[in-house]
């Protein structure tokens, strides 16, 4: 009776032991359940807070993407409106230099028919021409030099003569300007009131010569410079009688040239 009593209490004593570490084991998984909820769930809210983030960004990436492609529609409009401009531009340069090309091929070509005719005359002629102060003045092998105090064209002097009234006959278009040069001597006549009356004189004489020979009197011009423009000393006799002298000066047809220059046609 002692032995059965011992073992019910035996079992019982087991089974006690059994429910105790049951009810442990449930309270240790209920807790690890309860952790594992509260993880998840702190978990959640933290992926909720993500994906609210994350969807805020993306609205503002939209937003700016929206921005950006506006800001670009507008860049290609403009950048649209300057290519026009400058292509309009260009083609107002291009059209401005074209004109200002032509411009000077025609000038380039006035300048040609203005001294061809010089230098057709000069060549034909055998001539030289010298450049002295702007002036074209012919380099003459006999210069037309004049005595003292006289106008007088010298008879020695035919040679020459005949030279500048074959360029002028056969050159039509060639203007020549004879110009008068006296020595530095004063002086004061009934004849000539100064170097200024005897050197005009004295282009004047070698005009007249010309023309009785044949040139076209539209072609030449008489003018004097008196004194000054001596081409030797007029120290010595030598030097004076050098000064004595007319001098031709081909003159090229420039009007044209000078119309141009003032932007007239």
């Amino acid at each position: 009776m002692n032995l059965k009593k011992t073992l019910v209490l035996v079992v019982v004593a087991v089974l006690f032991c059994v429910s105790c570490v049951s009810k442990k084991s449930f309270d240790a998984l209920q807790a690890e359940k309860n952790d594992l909820s509260t993880k998840l769930d702190n978990l959640q809210s933290q992926f909720t807070a993500s994906e609210q983030d994350m969807q805020r960004e993306m609205e503002s990436l939209k937003q700016a993407n929206s921005n950006l492609s506006s800001e670009k529609h507008a860049l290609d409009a403009d950048l649209a409106k300057v290519k026009g401009d400058l292509e309009s531009k260009l083609t107002q340069v291009q059209s401005s230099v074209d004109d200002k090309q032509r411009q000077l091929d025609a000038l380039r070509g006035d300048i040609n028919e203005a001294f061809a005719s010089v230098e057709v005359a000069v060549s034909s002629s055998n001539a030289r021409i010298n450049e002295i102060e702007n002036f074209l003045y012919l380099d003459l092998d006999d210069e037309l030099n004049f005595r003292s105090g006289s106008s007088s064209v010298d008879p020695n002097d035919k040679e020459t003569l005949k030279m500048l009234a074959d360029m002028l006959i056969n050159n039509p278009k060639v203007a020549m300007i004879i110009e008068g040069h006296t020595d530095g001597r004063t002086i004061a006549t009934d004849k000539y009131q100064d170097n200024w009356d005897l050197s005009v004189a004295r282009a004047t004489a070698v005009v007249r010569k010309l023309i009785k020979m044949g040139v076209n009197p539209e072609q030449l011009i008489a003018s004097g410079r008196s004194e000054y423009m001596p081409t030797d000393d007029n120290e010595t006799s030598d030097g004076r009688k050098n000064n004595r002298r007319t001098e031709a000066i081909i003159v090229p047809n420039i009007g044209k040239l000078y119309r141009i220059s003032k932007g007239s046609k």
